[in-house]
Protein backbone atom coordinates (compact mmCIF):
# COMPACT_ATOMS: atom_id res chain seq x y z
CA UNK A 1 0.00 0.00 0.00
CA UNK A 2 1.43 3.33 -1.03
CA UNK A 3 -0.84 6.31 -0.56
CA UNK A 4 0.36 9.52 -2.08
CA UNK A 5 -1.37 12.87 -1.91
CA UNK A 6 -0.33 16.38 -2.74
CA UNK A 7 -3.34 18.66 -2.36
CA UNK A 8 -4.16 20.78 0.67
CA UNK A 9 -7.94 20.51 0.38
CA UNK A 10 -9.36 18.17 2.99
CA UNK A 11 -13.01 18.62 2.12
CA UNK A 12 -13.25 16.64 -1.09
CA UNK A 13 -12.33 13.18 0.18
CA UNK A 14 -13.75 10.74 2.73
CA UNK A 15 -12.27 11.15 6.20
CA UNK A 16 -10.67 14.44 5.16
CA UNK A 17 -7.84 12.78 3.19
CA UNK A 18 -6.15 15.19 0.77
CA UNK A 19 -6.08 14.46 -2.95
CA UNK A 20 -4.00 15.19 -6.05
CA UNK A 21 -1.11 13.75 -8.02
CA UNK A 22 2.56 14.17 -7.38
CA UNK A 23 5.16 14.78 -10.06
CA UNK A 24 8.93 14.67 -10.03
CA UNK A 25 8.98 18.47 -9.65
CA UNK A 26 6.13 18.67 -7.20
CA UNK A 27 6.54 16.10 -4.40
CA UNK A 28 3.53 14.77 -2.53
CA UNK A 29 2.28 16.44 0.61
CA UNK A 30 1.80 13.08 2.33
CA UNK A 31 3.08 9.62 1.61
CA UNK A 32 2.26 6.46 3.54
CA UNK A 33 4.54 3.56 2.79
CA UNK A 34 3.81 0.00 3.69
CA UNK A 35 6.06 -2.36 1.86
CA UNK A 36 6.20 -5.95 2.97
CA UNK A 37 6.53 -9.44 1.73
CA UNK A 38 3.41 -11.48 1.14
CA UNK A 39 4.42 -13.94 3.82
CA UNK A 40 5.88 -13.91 7.30
CA UNK A 41 8.77 -16.31 7.60
CA UNK A 42 8.48 -18.61 10.58
CA UNK A 43 12.09 -19.71 10.43
CA UNK A 44 14.56 -19.58 13.27
CA UNK A 45 18.06 -18.32 12.48
CA UNK A 46 19.46 -21.78 11.67
CA UNK A 47 16.74 -22.33 9.05
CA UNK A 48 16.80 -18.84 7.49
CA UNK A 49 18.62 -18.98 4.17
CA UNK A 50 20.77 -16.16 2.89
CA UNK A 51 18.41 -15.82 -0.09
CA UNK A 52 15.36 -15.47 2.18
CA UNK A 53 17.17 -12.96 4.38
CA UNK A 54 18.30 -10.78 1.46
CA UNK A 55 14.84 -10.97 -0.13
CA UNK A 56 13.30 -9.73 3.13
CA UNK A 57 15.87 -6.90 3.28
CA UNK A 58 15.15 -5.88 -0.31
CA UNK A 59 11.40 -5.80 0.22
CA UNK A 60 11.06 -4.49 3.77
CA UNK A 61 14.05 -2.15 4.04
CA UNK A 62 15.69 -1.32 0.71
CA UNK A 63 12.41 -0.47 -1.06
CA UNK A 64 11.27 1.96 1.68
CA UNK A 65 14.74 3.54 1.64
CA UNK A 66 14.55 4.12 -2.11
CA UNK A 67 11.09 5.66 -1.82
CA UNK A 68 12.13 7.97 1.02
CA UNK A 69 15.36 8.86 -0.77
CA UNK A 70 13.38 9.93 -3.84
CA UNK A 71 10.67 11.93 -2.06
CA UNK A 72 11.75 13.23 1.37
CA UNK A 73 14.51 15.62 0.17
CA UNK A 74 11.97 17.26 -2.15
CA UNK A 75 9.51 17.62 0.72
CA UNK A 76 12.24 19.16 2.87
CA UNK A 77 13.23 21.58 0.10
CA UNK A 78 9.58 22.65 -0.19
CA UNK A 79 9.34 23.03 3.60
CA UNK A 80 6.36 20.73 4.12
CA UNK A 81 5.19 17.17 3.77
CA UNK A 82 4.35 14.09 5.79
CA UNK A 83 6.08 10.71 5.62
CA UNK A 84 4.09 7.88 7.18
CA UNK A 85 5.92 4.59 7.63
CA UNK A 86 3.93 1.45 8.34
CA UNK A 87 6.12 -0.65 10.58
CA UNK A 88 5.05 -3.59 12.69
CA UNK A 89 4.89 -4.77 16.26
CA UNK A 90 8.08 -6.54 15.15
CA UNK A 91 9.84 -3.18 14.91
CA UNK A 92 10.01 -3.03 18.72
CA UNK A 93 9.49 -6.65 19.85
CA UNK A 94 11.46 -9.60 18.47
CA UNK A 95 9.60 -12.88 18.15
CA UNK A 96 11.45 -16.19 17.93
CA UNK A 97 11.27 -17.72 14.49
CA UNK A 98 11.21 -14.38 12.69
CA UNK A 99 14.90 -13.53 12.28
CA UNK A 100 14.70 -11.92 8.85
CA UNK A 101 11.36 -10.19 9.37
CA UNK A 102 12.35 -8.71 12.74
CA UNK A 103 15.71 -7.54 11.39
CA UNK A 104 14.03 -5.66 8.57
CA UNK A 105 11.35 -4.11 10.78
CA UNK A 106 13.84 -2.99 13.44
CA UNK A 107 15.91 -1.53 10.60
CA UNK A 108 12.86 0.26 9.20
CA UNK A 109 12.19 1.81 12.62
CA UNK A 110 15.81 2.97 12.83
CA UNK A 111 15.72 4.49 9.36
CA UNK A 112 12.45 6.24 10.16
CA UNK A 113 13.88 7.69 13.39
CA UNK A 114 16.90 9.06 11.51
CA UNK A 115 14.64 10.61 8.85
CA UNK A 116 12.59 12.19 11.65
CA UNK A 117 15.75 13.76 13.13
CA UNK A 118 17.06 14.91 9.76
CA UNK A 119 13.76 16.58 8.84
CA UNK A 120 12.88 17.95 12.29
CA UNK A 121 13.42 21.61 11.36
CA UNK A 122 12.27 21.42 7.73
CA UNK A 123 8.49 21.39 8.10
CA UNK A 124 8.28 17.71 7.14
CA UNK A 125 6.31 15.61 9.61
CA UNK A 126 6.93 11.89 10.13
CA UNK A 127 4.76 9.21 11.66
CA UNK A 128 5.64 5.59 12.37
CA UNK A 129 2.57 3.35 12.62
CA UNK A 130 3.43 0.01 14.27
CA UNK A 131 0.46 -2.35 14.15
CA UNK A 132 0.16 -5.73 15.75
CA UNK A 133 -1.44 -8.56 13.81
CA UNK A 134 -3.66 -7.47 10.92
CA UNK A 135 -5.82 -10.06 9.15
CA UNK A 136 -4.26 -10.12 5.68
CA UNK A 137 -2.94 -12.86 3.43
CA UNK A 138 0.49 -12.44 5.04
CA UNK A 139 -0.80 -14.92 7.68
CA UNK A 140 -1.93 -17.62 5.22
CA UNK A 141 1.33 -19.59 5.38
CA UNK A 142 1.57 -19.25 9.16
CA UNK A 143 -2.01 -20.40 9.90
CA UNK A 144 -2.25 -18.70 13.32
CA UNK A 145 -5.63 -20.30 14.08
CA UNK A 146 -3.99 -23.71 14.37
CA UNK A 147 -1.06 -22.61 16.54
CA UNK A 148 -1.05 -21.93 20.26
CA UNK A 149 0.19 -18.52 21.31
CA UNK A 150 -0.88 -16.71 18.13
CA UNK A 151 -3.66 -14.16 17.89
CA UNK A 152 -6.52 -15.82 16.05
CA UNK A 153 -7.53 -14.26 12.74
CA UNK A 154 -11.03 -13.36 13.93
CA UNK A 155 -9.39 -11.24 16.67
CA UNK A 156 -6.83 -9.53 14.43
CA UNK A 157 -7.20 -5.95 13.29
CA UNK A 158 -8.36 -5.14 9.77
CA UNK A 159 -6.43 -3.12 7.18
CA UNK A 160 -9.05 -0.39 7.60
CA UNK A 161 -7.97 0.01 11.24
CA UNK A 162 -4.42 0.82 10.16
CA UNK A 163 -5.69 3.11 7.41
CA UNK A 164 -7.75 5.04 9.98
CA UNK A 165 -4.61 5.61 12.05
CA UNK A 166 -2.82 6.98 8.96
CA UNK A 167 -5.72 9.32 8.18
CA UNK A 168 -5.69 10.52 11.79
CA UNK A 169 -1.97 11.32 11.64
CA UNK A 170 -2.02 13.17 8.32
CA UNK A 171 -5.15 15.21 9.02
CA UNK A 172 -3.86 16.85 12.20
CA UNK A 173 -3.13 20.59 12.07
CA UNK A 174 0.23 21.52 10.54
CA UNK A 175 1.66 22.49 13.94
CA UNK A 176 1.08 18.98 15.35
CA UNK A 177 3.27 15.98 14.57
CA UNK A 178 1.88 12.59 15.50
CA UNK A 179 5.26 10.88 15.65
CA UNK A 180 4.24 7.33 16.49
CA UNK A 181 1.12 5.19 16.71
CA UNK A 182 1.10 1.66 18.11
CA UNK A 183 -1.96 -0.46 17.41
CA UNK A 184 -2.95 -3.80 18.92
CA UNK A 185 -6.18 -5.76 18.70
CA UNK A 186 -8.22 -5.82 21.88
CA UNK A 187 -7.83 -9.61 22.16
CA UNK A 188 -4.16 -10.18 21.61
CA UNK A 189 -1.71 -13.03 22.19
CA UNK A 190 1.82 -11.74 22.88
CA UNK A 191 3.41 -14.16 20.41
CA UNK A 192 1.95 -12.50 17.41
Amino acid sequence: MWCVSRGRSRTNRPNGAPTSRATSRNPPTSIARSIGSSQISACPLAETSYADFTAALATNLTAPFLLAHAIVPKMAARGSGHLVTIGSISDYIGFSGSTAYAATKFGLRGMHEVIRQETAKTGVRTTLVSPGPVDTDIWDAVDPDSKPGFTKRKNMMRAEDVAAAVVYAVTQPEHIAVTEIRLLPTIYSPRG
